[in-house]
């Protein structure tokens, strides 16, 4: 945990932040989905959306309190196009 939300002396000097050691713990909770829709025989849509929130001490790290959010936010869309056959 302290490799991704700790500040350690020399990141504080850097950038400001004050230092913080992240102890090990849960780091977030999350959810998510996808849904498909098929337009043509081969062709589809698919979205995607998640939301995480950090917990713990990730969510009290400096990085997150003074640069970042503990609301983590995703939104994604893909448009596929399947090769060969199906069922043949």
């Amino acid at each position: 945990m302290s490799s991704y939300f700790g500040v350690d002396a020399a990141d504080a000097a850097r950038s400001g932040l004050d230092q913080y050691s992240a102890d090990e713990g849960f780091k977030d909770l999350s959810f998510g989905g996808a849904l498909t829709y098929g337009f043509l025989e081969r062709w589809s849509v698919t979205g995607l959306a998640s939301y995480t929130r950090l917990i713990g001490d990730a969510e009290d790290s400096p990085l997150v309190d003074d640069v970042g959010n503990e609301n983590q936010f995703f939104a994604g869309a893909l448009i596929n196009y399947r090769f060969g056959s199906i069922g043949r």
